[in-house]
């Protein structure tokens, strides 16, 4: 259903043609990393399409796993921004 509603939401009015998606990844596994892969894919085709689409990928600087997903993710992207944004525990 999510994917089906990100196509339908990417096709229509509501985005402006732009879309902005914030990810804060705290737990990560093989079946969160194919579920995403599927989201990036729509995404990606959305942006090859003419739509702005910019992908922040928060992490926890001590988040390893994390860490290298989404630099793997970030790299099989050509057409939608990607950018990674490490954080440390607020004191």
């Amino acid at each position: 259903p999510v994917l089906d509603w990100l196509r339908e939401y990417l096709g229509g009015e509501e985005s402006n043609g732009a879309v902005q998606v914030d990810l804060d990844i705290i737990y990560f596994n093989s079946s969160s990393s194919k579920a995403l892969m599927n989201i990036f894919d729509v995404l990606e085709e959305a942006a090859e399409n003419g739509c702005d689409v910019s992908i922040t990928w928060r992490h926890h600087v001590e988040n390893e796993v994390a860490e290298e997903c989404g630099e793997e993710f970030g790299e099989d992207l050509e057409a939608a921004k990607f950018s990674m944004v490490p954080y440390e525990d607020s004191q």
